[in-house]
């Protein structure tokens, strides 16, 4: 029932996360990381957007049936790859390769005691000058806490916002900047 509510309810709020995806302003040539892809709605936007200037989505989840639904929601886009994860430290702590990475709406469901690694692991894949956008619900995570992971990684906050989502109510959306 989750996974079926999760796809319906990204199907509904599709225009507000393109909403998200034109604030952070890509010029379409980005290599971008989606943590925690889920349903795919959000990398969808994503990796049309990516399309027209040659930009490159990787789709990360720790969920066989998410990585099924992605691949087939998104097969028609050549320049998306899957990557599936049994846990977050698989990723390369210093792949150093992403322009971009969005944490969308997963890091409030990570264990509190795994966050500062999983934000580790985050920053270790942005290349220099990289960033890491995160819109978390505040009714599930605090900005602090948020901010408080992305110091831990060594990130500079470079903007930050409140807005309100249909279904999410008052949500936390930051950039972080990776420092030269």
């Amino acid at each position: 029932m989750k996974f079926f509510f999760s796809v319906i309810t990204g199907q509904l709020l599709a225009a507000v996360y393109r909403d998200y995806i034109d604030r952070l302003n890509l010029h379409g040539n980005e290599r971008v990381m989606d943590f925690g892809s889920g349903g795919g709605t959000l990398a969808r936007i994503v990796a049309e957007r990516l399309l027209v200037g040659g930009g490159t989505l990787t789709c990360v989840d720790i969920s066989e049936r998410w990585m099924r639904l992605l691949q087939r929601r998104l097969k028609h886009f050549p320049n998306v790859r899957y990557y599936h994860l049994g846990h977050f430290s698989e990723l390369s702590p210093s792949a150093q390769s992403q322009d971009i990475v969005l944490v969308h709406f997963v890091l409030h469901l990570i264990p509190p005691e795994e966050r500062d690694d999983v934000m580790r692991h985050l920053a270790g894949q942005l290349i220099r000058n990289g960033r890491l956008c995160v819109r978390e619900p505040t009714a599930q995570i605090s900005l602090e806490e948020i901010d408080r992971h992305a110091m831990a990684a060594h990130l500079v906050q470079i903007e930050a916002a409140i807005s309100r989502m249909p279904l999410m109510g008052e949500t936390y959306e930051v950039v972080y900047c990776k420092p030269v």
